[in-house]
């Protein structure tokens, strides 16, 4: 009795930790700048960045990172770089949220990020493909918002 207890407890925890990745074919679309944009800037208020920076290469997101020292917890500006040619992304439902991860080649997570509805996580994963399919040989154009 005891041993069927402890194997429906471990069943059960396994299974609720358990991500289900929702499958996507990116599309390319137009104007991946502005959805990029406007997808990080209506995340929940607690995860909102502070700046973002858009270029032909690359992604740079300012956040605010908090560093519990001693008694209190310390705010610290952290940047993000995601080169476009060296990420990837898939996205899966988390309670109400849908949660894009966004990772580099080597399934390292760069940054996650929450969105309310599956079409606004899938418009990100469409722009950062867009994105990534004009990576230019030499970089020129920058956008900050």
């Amino acid at each position: 009795m005891k041993k069927s207890l402890i194997i429906l407890c471990t069943l059960i925890v396994t299974g609720c930790s358990a991500r289900q990745y929702i499958n996507h074919n990116p599309q390319v679309v137009s104007n991946p700048e502005g959805v990029i944009k406007r997808v990080l800037q209506e995340q929940p208020q607690k995860k909102l960045p502070r700046d973002i920076e858009i270029t032909d290469e690359y992604l740079q997101i300012h956040v605010i990172a908090y560093r519990h020292e001693q008694f209190f917890d310390r705010a610290v500006p952290k940047t993000i770089t995601i080169y476009y040619d060296n990420m990837k992304t898939r996205f899966f439902q988390h309670r109400r949220w849908y949660v894009t991860d966004i990772l580099d080649k080597g399934d390292l997570l760069k940054y996650r990020v929450y969105s309310s509805t599956q079409g606004q996580s899938e418009a990100l994963m469409n722009a950062l493909h867009t994105m990534s399919q004009n990576v230019p040989i030499t970089s020129g154009k920058t956008t900050t918002f």
